[in-house]
């Protein structure tokens, strides 16, 4: 994919022109996430949550993230009314963190206290576009009384309200409690208050007090959200705190990906929407930029007109500003359309992003990446690279594909890697859903991932029957130390190809990959861990075929093997004899893992042919931050470390950057997010 060269800034300077324009008719408002933290004061390990949350914290105002703690009533920091909402949610164990009162992420590996995990939770909630605003007018903390003032708007009808209830928590920060202090946590939860107002432009006042104990001497807030009992989805979510001078929010509308024709016409996108939510007007910069083949091109538009690539627009406080993407797509391919948006008295790091993708259904394969996080992906491209076949990326992230989505394509990859189904599940209903109804018509699936068998069959009931009827297996244990497995001699998949699947260039990322069985006659293990234990599956019903591993890909300890075992699974799919020998056909890519980064990532580039080649880091702004390689490189797969510094060798801070590959032929970027 080709990152294309930014026309000059067109300025909307033009007050009476951009007002002519208008914005299409919805009124929804952006989106607070808010996070719920069910803990305990003698958990060990919370510790790592509470990081993880503090580093959300200072990545977004509170305007998009609020935090409460609910310690159980064993502890010094317990309640009754705390109790009371841990009890309310489902599930056991601490710690739990409901994002949005309906995203669980259960437990605390190290890798939380990073908050890179609940970063992306927060990511997914911030575009959603909300039904109600919530305005707190006044409050008074001081006590022994204490107030709160606020109005509920609706602003996009709400379908049912009657559900829904006003909470607030009186959390406390800076609680000493032994050796150590805590924050957010929950004093009293005051008297919750049902919505009555479902109709847009409706506004619903609430005024309360209450009292304030004497003991709490940390500072005070109230976080007032709006929950629907329902589902235990929060609606809206607003703090005591005072509106800064400059902020935004956004929230996109309609599907972010799209499949389709090739050549395509024009593909537009729905309309996302930028807020000024500061007390003062600014300046917004909104820029698009394509990572697709060179004659694609993407530009930002309003309702009746197009502008350009870069958008520049003035807000005044409480202007709401909408923009679509429309794109061309002449050829075949994928591409990703990433919008940024700046404020001009914000600083670097504040940056907003929204990825639009569009996929021709004229490719050779469809590559669900399922990893959440992880990047996985990228073990799976580069195979794809190798071998020359065409392929695009929907990012799961985003939304679910249909069954619908998936038949456009003769073969499908899902990719879930190995990440623990407590936060990230795994191959939910609305998945499996969509993979039954593509496989009964007629389609080729290689999946792949450690905790596939083992987690449906925890689910039980239609979950680990739908293991048992579409991946024709059964779960039988966790294998717990050995990472080598044979392949069967004479299989058309794995016949002569042993494969390790911890350490080398792998992902190192097997805990405990799954020892399964096949569940049916239509299904033939194809890798085993010994006589007794295997580890991959392949089934043909006559409608459709499957490969089944139970084990990441990813994982595969060099890419020599990760590509020969894809290339077969390929062409069984596809009833070709076995050819593992053909040249490969290199297509240009560029990968990074991981992303978002903190301390640094590893590039992989590859080349069509040989030839002089440069790797640049560029700013947002385009000026250079790192040359990371120059000069001659052969045609095929490279790799280079990035430590996260500048040609000085300084840190650079956290923001929006570019890595860009240019070679002969070749022009590809991919963006990279530092966190703080």
């Amino acid at each position: 994919m080709t990152k294309h060269a930014r026309p000059a800034h067109l300025l909307l300077g033009v007050a009476a022109l951009a007002l002519l324009l208008g914005s299409p008719a919805d009124a929804w408002y952006p989106n607070t996430t808010q996070v719920e933290l069910l803990t305990a004061t003698w958990c060990g390990n919370c510790p790592n949550a509470y990081a993880g949350i503090d580093s959300c914290m200072d990545w977004y105002n509170r305007q998009e993230f609020n935090a409460i703690r609910y310690y159980d009533d064993s502890g010094g920091l317990g309640s009754v009314d705390g109790q009371e909402r841990i009890d309310y949610y489902p599930s056991f164990g601490f710690p739990r963190a409901f994002f949005g009162g309906m995203h669980l992420v259960f437990g605390s590996p190290d890798f939380i206290a990073t908050g890179i995990p609940y970063n992306q939770v927060v990511l997914d909630q911030l575009d959603d576009p909300a039904h109600f605003k919530i305005t707190i007018n006044s409050w008074d903390l001081e006590g022994p009384d204490g107030s709160i003032d606020l109005d509920i708007e609706v602003t996009e009808d709400v379908p049912d309200a009657s559900n829904m209830w006003l909470r607030m928590a009186l959390t406390e920060d800076d609680v000493a409690y032994g050796p150590e202090s805590f924050d957010d946590v929950t004093r009293d939860m005051l008297e919750e208050v049902a919505i009555t107002v479902d109709q847009m432009g409706e506004i619903q006042n609430v005024n309360q007090n209450f009292a304030i104990d004497a003991g709490w001497s940390g500072p005070l807030e109230i976080v007032a959200f709006i929950q629907d009992d329902a589902d235990r989805r929060v609606h809206a979510s607003a703090v005591t705190q005072p509106t800064p001078d400059y902020a935004f929010r956004y929230y996109a509308l309609g599907d972010r990906i799209l499949v389709g024709p090739a050549p395509s016409g024009t593909q537009a996108f729905d309309f996302f929407h930028t807020v000024n939510t500061g007390n003062l007007a600014d300046t917004y910069t909104i820029s698009v930029d394509l990572d697709a083949p060179n004659d694609w091109t993407a530009v930002l538009c309003e309702e009746g007109i197009c502008w350009g690539p870069v958008v520049e627009r003035p807000l005044d406080p409480g202007e709401d500003y909408a923009l679509k993407v429309e794109l061309e797509a002449p050829s075949s391919g994928y591409g990703v359309a990433t919008v940024t948006i700046t404020q001009d008295n914000l600083p670097s790091g504040y940056e907003r992003t929204l990825q639009y993708v569009y996929i021709s259904d004229d490719l050779d394969v469809l590559l669900v990446d399922d990893d959440w996080i992880a990047g996985y992906e990228d073990a799976f491209t580069d195979a794809l690279d190798y071998f020359g076949y065409s392929y695009g990326v929907w990012d799961h992230n985003l939304q679910v594909p249909s069954a619908a989505v998936l038949g456009n394509f003769p073969i499908a990859i899902w990719a879930t890697g190995s990440a623990d189904p407590d936060w990230n599940p795994v191959l939910t209903q609305e998945d499996r859903d969509a993979l039954a109804g593509y496989l009964d018509g007629g389609g080729n699936l290689f999946i792949t991932g450690a905790d596939i068998a083992s987690a449906l069959e925890e689910e039980g009931g239609a979950g680990y029957q739908w293991l048992q009827d579409y991946l024709h297996a059964t779960m039988v244990a966790e294998v717990m130390t050995d990472r080598d497995l044979e392949g069967v001699p004479g299989d058309p998949v794995s016949t002569e190809l042993d494969l390790v699947i911890e350490g080398g260039d792998g992902a190192d990322n097997q805990n405990d990959p799954d020892d399964i069985d096949p569940a049916d006659g239509s299904a033939t293990v194809i890798w085993t861990y010994d006589d007794n234990r295997n580890g991959a599956l392949r089934a043909d019903t006559g409608t459709y075929k499957v490969v089944f591993q139970a084990f990441g890909f990813e994982a595969i300890d060099n890419a020599s093997d990760r590509r020969i075992t894809l290339r077969r699974i390929i062409r069984w799919f596809q009833g070709v004899g076995e050819a593992d020998e053909t040249p490969p056909v290199f297509r240009a890519a560029l990968n990074s893992l991981p992303n978002p980064v903190r301390n640094g990532a590893t590039l992989r580039f590859t080349l069509p042919q040989a030839g002089p080649a440069e790797l640049h880091v560029f700013g947002l702004d385009g000026r250079l931050v790192r040359t990371l390689a120059s000069g001659m490189h052969a045609a095929g797969n490279h790799v280079v470390s990035w430590d996260r510094t500048d040609q000085s060798g300084a840190r650079v801070p956290a923001g929006v950057y570019y890595y860009a590959l240019d070679a002969e032929g070749v022009g590809l970027s991919h963006k990279v997010v530092l966190l703080k």
